[in-house]
């Protein structure tokens, strides 16, 4: 009992002291402070347009995109937004006939050439450019979705697939591309040139007037490469159209040129060289260089050397070399001995600025050249 009352006495004094630390109840009525609630979205601000507003058409080519602008503002603590379209008021991912990219492939994005003027972007805004392209005939009401992280609320996403404002939708209409072939592409004769067995025509293809506000690139492999001093060497052999009988009896053979090249012709050391001074037209797209002969020489005599000397220079120091004793030989004629073959057809594709494929036609019916159906003289 004594123990007791000395311990409380203890107990009372160290309460009472002044070092000792106040302990005191909270005051009735009091509740302590709920957590901050998660965010309700990743985003502040987010929006999807085109430079044509919420409207923009393509080509149902594969190839042209839609060029659509998403602009956002993360809530704070978040990172790491990734994009996504959607279809509006659907929420589902695009089919599998539209194609979406964050990189620009290089064609044309716009049939209309108009535009509207796009809003400011915000000082806290990031807009990232966001490229669809379809391959069929189709149209899209497409909307974005962003995914981005949060250290403490993890994953959350926006949308402005479900929403109704200003800049929540842009209506991509993918429409069917305008196919052009031989009926839209002059075929122009420019000169020629000939030599003892062939004659050789230059003529230039280019687009005509109904053709507008179009760039066409030719595919590769259909067209020659010039040299450093952009002339183009003659070789029958690797014509894409070539028809010849081994005997030489006769010879057609069509090669396709680039435009702005100076000439098409033959190496000089052949016994009857030719040099065609291509006139080139602003507007080509190409030159076609058509070739034809009958009864051409197969082999011809040349000199031969076949015992060699040397003199001393003028000047009395070194020597040079010189012929002593020649000797005929036949040897093979430009462009002859070919192997008789039958390249009849050849098609040219290109490609337009906006990505839609095109073909040219070519034939040789003997011999004779075909622009399409068209008879070339």
């Amino acid at each position: 009992m004594k123990s007791i009352s000395v311990i409380s006495s203890l107990l009372i004094s160290i309460l009472a002291s002044s070092g000792a630390t106040a302990l005191s109840l909270p005051p009735e009525g009091y509740f302590p402070p709920e957590p901050p609630n998660p965010p309700v979205s990743a985003t502040k601000s987010l929006s999807i347009s085109s430079s044509l507003g919420d409207k923009v058409e393509i080509y149902a080519n594969g190839n042209m995109q839609a060029k659509l602008l998403v602009k956002y503002e993360l809530s704070s603590g978040f990172y790491n937004p990734k994009i996504t379209l959607k279809q509006k008021d659907l929420g589902s991912d695009l089919p599998s006939t539209w194609n979406v990219s964050f990189i620009d492939n290089g064609f044309s994005h716009l049939l209309d050439t108009r535009s509207i003027t796009a809003r400011s972007l915000e000082k806290s805004q990031t807009a990232e450019v966001v490229y669809v392209t379809s391959k069929e005939v189709d149209y899209m009401d497409i909307c974005v979705e962003l995914t981005a992280e949060h250290i403490r609320h993890g994953v959350k996403t926006s949308s402005t697939c479900f929403e109704n404002t200003n800049q929540d939708r842009v209506l991509v209409t993918a429409k069917q591309p305008v196919i052009y072939s031989n009926n839209d592409f002059e075929i122009k004769y420019t000169n020629e040139v000939k030599n003892k067995k062939l004659t050789i025509k230059n003529y230039s293809i280019s687009p005509k007037e109904n053709v507008k506000n179009l760039v066409f690139k030719v595919g590769d492999g259909h067209l020659r490469v010039p040299d450093s001093k952009n002339n183009v060497y003659s070789i029958p052999k690797n014509s894409k159209l070539l028809q010849v009988n081994s005997n030489g009896s006769y010879l057609s053979f069509a090669e396709f040129l680039p435009g702005g090249i100076n000439t098409y012709r033959t190496e000089s050391s052949i016994s009857d060289p030719w040099v065609l001074e291509v006139l080139n037209d602003s507007k080509a797209l190409l030159n076609l260089a058509y070739g034809t002969g009958n009864d051409l020489v197969t082999t011809t005599n040349t000199d031969k050397c076949i015992r060699w000397g040397f003199r001393p220079l003028p000047t009395g120091s070194g020597y040079v070399k010189y012929c002593i004793e020649f000797q005929k030989i036949k040897t093979n004629a430009w462009p002859m001995p070919l192997a008789t073959t039958h390249r009849k057809t050849h098609n040219i594709y290109m490609m337009d600025n906006y990505g839609t494929s095109h073909k040219l036609s070519f034939r040789f019916i003997d011999g004779a050249l075909y622009y399409g159906n068209e008879h070339i003289k």
